[in-house]
């Protein structure tokens, strides 16, 4: 199958990453059948519900800035096109690598500490849950919330998981995580610095992960191309959604209402 695949002129990078996936992809006008590129700094829901109803095939929502759980919730509930979200910091292959490094073993309690400027601090926030949660398996509640939330899986008591979110007034975002036991994976994503490292730890001692050199863009659209092929089902608006509302909760009164 070709993938007809609609890219936005203010998204270079799915440009490129169109250019790179000759056999698969091609640069087209009209959005009927195709992988429609949505930019995430806008009203992406607006643009998504639009090309759903111009006869999109997916839509792919690229770094979802705001994401208002109303319109969320009600493009969940439209039967439709399968609409896939691209959050950078949260790739789908990173997420694979760190996940098969761990060779089945649950870590039994994962760390997030977010720091960003207020405007900032909620997209990265549910991007740290968003890796608590994939870690540990499945969705998360909060169990307790003060300067830092500890979250908890369904019908556990106890909390397998901490989320310390912090406003800073300078620099640009930065966020680790750390998911404890008898395999350690250790992610730090540090925008200012221009650093993303993946390692794991287990008896046999510290592997860090190899730098990953396909574009976030060209593996966003590779994966998109790929569910449009398959005609698979995706839940990344309900990820999405359970994300933002555990992390909403847990934001500091100086990041709230921006």
């Amino acid at each position: 199958m070709t993938a007809r695949v609609v890219v936005p002129t203010t998204l270079p990078a799915f440009r490129a990453a169109v250019a790179g996936l000759p056999r698969s992809a091609e640069a087209v006008a009209a959005p009927n059948g195709a992988v429609v590129v949505v930019d995430g700094r806008g009203t992406w829901w607006e643009a998504a519900e639009q090309a759903v109803d111009h006869g999109a095939g997916a839509v792919l929502v690229a770094d979802p800035s705001r994401a208002p759980l109303e319109e969320i919730d009600a493009m969940t509930a439209r039967a439709g096109a399968p609409v896939l979200v691209h959050r950078s910091r949260l790739r789908h292959d990173l997420v694979t690598r760190a996940l098969d490094a761990r060779q089945g073993v649950t870590p039994r309690v994962v760390v997030a500490e977010c720091r960003a400027e207020p405007a900032d601090l909620l997209e990265l926030a549910r991007d740290a849950v968003g890796w608590i949660r994939l870690l540990l398996g499945g969705p998360l509640e909060i169990a307790a919330a003060g300067g830092a939330a500890l979250l908890r899986t369904p019908g556990r008591a106890h909390p397998v998981g901490t989320l310390l979110p912090t406003v800073t007034t300078a620099g640009g975002p930065v966020l680790r995580v750390r998911a404890l036991g008898e395999t350690t994976t250790e992610l730090e994503i540090d925008d200012p610095l221009g650093r993303r490292e993946l390692s794991t730890i287990t008896a046999s001692g510290r592997t860090i992960a190899p730098t990953l050199y396909e574009s976030a863009a060209r593996a966003a659209l590779r994966r998109a191309i790929d569910i449009l092929a398959a005609g698979g089902a995706v839940g990344d608006l309900t990820d999405l959604a359970q994300d933002v509302r555990l992390a909403a909760d847990v934001m500091p009164a100086s990041a709230r209402d921006l």
